[in-house]
């Protein structure tokens, strides 16, 4: 347990005292009271997001508290990342108070570039809750100064935070004007964020009935780039790249996102797999609605996770169930998705050939026939191949994938 220098813990103490403020008023709902005691005894150390919590309630500067040793740049970016999640969690009381404590140390560690962001994000915040010119203005001259550090992601979510505000109140001239402000600045980049522009975008078109196709196509393209595989395959990219300049912090910022995405999309695909197998367990043991649930999950999850030879399995399997109980309409919506997911397949590379037909002359009211065989491209792990043939109902072996 880090103990806390003595002048700070006798700081703390001496500084609630002249305030008027018990441990409790002190510790108020963001830091729990025995924290309090805890490091006026010297017990703790306090993170600078303690301390700059415990500066606010005594009306003190966060450097009478610190010295430069203990001021950590990374909690600004800390700070400002929480202050994001609360805001799309909705707490956008909390997000202000955040993105506050980061403008203050920033302030305190001297950072201009890091001060220039934390202020952009606070006026963003504020912009969103309670617009008036004042705060428009502030965030104006915000932008000017954050663009000039190269905070160019911050500054077009800060247009997009405009437009929103400006579209709630009526004012769709002014939010068109600020959505094509931010577009400009993200120039192509971050895919994720310029799907919220072109959605506001088409919310304003679909108002005044506009032509909102040009804007569907182009939702098309943002959407299948800001895909989490996508995501991923940029975010290793930019982790080489700075790695490749030199600059091992970025590198490794840029790694870790990717090695997280890279981990919930395996975690889907497997999820995928075993919602498949509970499938075919469920049917066997006549549960057919539960391995009609089951099979729709797992179609999803294998398409999140790029998983197409599963995907195509599931809804194979899917066709079948249908089929079998009679249910035509579903069963052929079931095989037009496994047609489009073995297309997906061939898009990306996956079959050197693939058929999928679909027929019905000569058989039974209500029957179904899939008639289905792709040979996917050889891997290093030997290739897969996946085949199908009647399916009045899915196979007994789960398993059409087969590895050589």
């Amino acid at each position: 347990m880090a103990s806390v220098p003595l002048w700070l813990a006798h700081r703390v103490r001496q500084a609630r005292l002249k305030a008027g403020l018990t441990q409790v008023q002190l510790a108020g709902k963001e830091v729990a009271a025995r924290t309090i005691s805890r490091i006026e005894r010297g017990y703790v150390r306090p993170s600078v997001r303690v301390l700059s919590h415990i500066a606010q309630r005594v009306g003190r500067p966060l450097r009478y508290f610190v010295d430069d040793a203990m001021l950590d740049e990374s909690e600004v970016d800390y700070l400002l990342a929480r202050a994001g999640l609360r805001q799309l969690a909705g707490d956008r009381e909390s997000a202000e108070r955040l993105a506050a404590s980061a403008v203050d140390l920033a302030t305190a560690t001297g950072d201009q570039a890091r001060l220039a962001l934390a202020r952009l994000e606070l006026l963003s915040i504020r912009v969103s809750v309670r617009r008036s010119p004042e705060v428009e203005a502030e965030l104006a001259s915000a932008q000017v100064e954050a663009a000039r550090f190269g905070h160019a992601e911050a500054v077009a979510r800060s247009y997009l935070a405009v437009a929103a505000t400006l579209e709630n109140d009526g004012l769709d001239a002014r939010a068109q004007a600020a959505l094509d402000a931010g577009l400009g600045v993200l120039d192509g980049r971050w895919p994720e964020i310029g799907v919220l522009f072109v959605a506001a975008l088409i919310r304003l078109a679909a108002t005044s009935s506009g032509d909102v196709r040009t804007l569907g196509r182009r939702l098309n393209a943002l959407g299948r780039a800001c895909d989490a595989r996508s995501i991923v395959d940029a975010y290793e990219t930019r982790a080489e790249r700075a790695h490749a300049s030199g600059d091992t912090r970025q590198a490794l910022e840029a790694a870790r996102h990717a090695l997280a995405f890279r981990r919930a999309i395996a975690a889907k695909a497997d999820e995928a797999g075993a919602r498949y197998q509970l499938a075919h367990l469920a049917r066997r043991s006549g549960r057919v609605d539960e391995a009609a649930a089951e099979l729709t999950t797992a179609c999803a999850l294998a398409r999140d996770a790029g998983d197409h030879l599963t995907e195509v399995q599931s809804l194979i399997s899917l066709c079948g169930l249908h089929t079998a109980a009679g249910r035509a309409g579903q069963a052929t919506q079931a095989l037009e998705e496994a047609r489009a997911a073995f297309l997906r397949m061939a898009e990306v590379g996956l079959l050197r050939y693939g058929t999928l037909r679909r027929a019905t002359s000569g058989l039974e009211p209500g029957r179904m026939h899939l008639d289905a065989e792709a040979t996917a491209v050889a891997d290093k792990n030997g290739g897969a191949r996946v085949t199908a043939g009647w399916l009045d109902a899915p196979p007994d072996d789960p398993g059409t994938q087969r590895r050589s």
